[in-house]
């Protein structure tokens, strides 16, 4: 019989290769696929064969594509209203509007909330996201250290 440890090893295992499998080929994709698509190339690469290809496609909605380019005004959401801080792990690629932030920074100003984002790639909206909502409110970004 197999113990409950044993069992726990292999699902963290398992879980641990998934991610870091995710993270690889999301990575790959950024460097090798997204320039290529940017110079005129176009279609997906094939990897073995026929059998697997890569293409890409960017996912800027919160969840099948719903919400898309808005998932960041979920700040706004009577859900995260009494908290103290909020995390935020994104890819920071949806279109931000200026003003609209303005209204998620007084708002998160004004509830007194820090905002800590962890981004798993520094999108077009990283560097706005993190000087006007993280740094005002006195939050900070959360680097992964992959070795």
């Amino acid at each position: 019989m197999t113990s409950r440890r044993t069992c726990i090893a292999v699902l963290v295992g398992v879980a641990a290769t998934v991610v870091l499998i995710d993270r690889l080929t999301k990575a790959w994709a950024v460097d090798v696929m997204l320039p290529r698509l940017q110079a005129g190339g176009a279609g997906p690469i094939d990897v073995i064969g026929s059998w697997i290809r890569f293409t890409y496609t960017e996912n800027t909605g919160a969840a099948f594509s719903l919400g898309t380019g808005y998932t960041w005004t979920a700040l706004l959401s009577e859900q995260v209203r009494q908290a103290d801080a909020i995390y935020w792990f994104s890819d920071f690629q949806d279109r931000v509007d200026f003003q609209q932030v303005m209204v998620v920074k007084e708002n998160l100003l004004r509830r007194k909330q820090k905002l800590y984002i962890q981004p798993y790639m520094h999108g077009t909206s990283f560097d706005l996201v993190k000087s006007q909502l993280v740094e005002p409110t006195g939050g900070d970004v959360i680097e992964a250290i992959l070795e």
